[in-house]
Order: structure tokens, then sequence, then C-alpha cells
């Protein structure tokens, strides 16, 4: 699956792009994580089927870098009781 940004309408869309052949396999993700409705794309072809959704969904690098740090997360185990 491919994701890019288009404009439309002078806003930011996320067009994602899926072959065909993959197109079950992503198609949970479409749903559930990006709320979009699978039984009508944009466009669809021979070879792969198009969907549109309004904003940039698409995360870089750069964004989910320090994505732990930002969250506070610890590994450390609070409930650790020692051996007697």
């Amino acid at each position: 699956m491919e994701m890019s940004l288009i404009k439309k309408d002078k806003k930011d869309w996320t067009r994602f792009k899926c072959s065909l052949k993959e197109f079950p396999k992503w198609q949970g993700l479409l749903e559930i994580k990006y709320c979009i409705d699978t039984s009508m794309p944009v466009k669809k072809n021979s070879r792969f089927v198009y969907f549109e959704k309004e904003g940039d969904w698409i995360c870089n690098n750069a964004e989910s870098e320090y994505y732990a740090l930002e969250t506070e997360y610890s590994d450390v185990c609070v409930d650790y009781e020692g051996r007697e």
C-alpha cells in the first residue's frame, strides 16, 4: 500500500493506493485505523484501488522517533519483590 499527500480545494488529503491483489490484507487497517469505508473507493482500475481521507495521515520517522520519550514510557518493573 502506498500513501501520498494531495491538495484538493486548498486542503491536504491523504491518498491510499493499494493493489487489488494485496487489498484483502490492508482492508482491516484502512477500516479500523483510518476509518475509511472500503466499499466506496475513489478510483478503481484493473490493478489498483484508491481511497482518500481529509488531512495528513502519513506518520514519518521525524514524528515517531522520540515517541517513547514524549509519553514517559518506562520499562522498569514497579511490582518487583526481591527474594529472601
